[in-house]
């Protein structure tokens, strides 16, 4: 993505459909998906994990999980 950022989280909770909720350092909480490339890879995301998400500038609601720090 052009002009996205990169933030590191936690995965507090999976929800349907490969989609997860992430707490932010902040405390805020952000809808993620897993990123082409880790289901491709066939990453396991799990609660608990620590994990680096890249957002859109425009809206730092949603995002996707682009590497996993827990599950090397």
């Amino acid at each position: 993505m052009s002009n996205s950022i990169l933030i590191t989280g936690k995965v507090i909770e999976p929800i349907p459909h490969g989609n997860f909720k992430v707490e932010l350092d902040d405390g805020s909480v952000v809808l993620v998906k897993v990123s082409d490339e880790l289901s491709k890879h066939l990453v396991r995301i799990l609660p608990g994990d620590i994990v680096e998400i890249e957002t859109p500038s425009y809206n730092f609601n949603k995002g996707k999980i682009i590497y996993n720090f827990t599950r090397l």
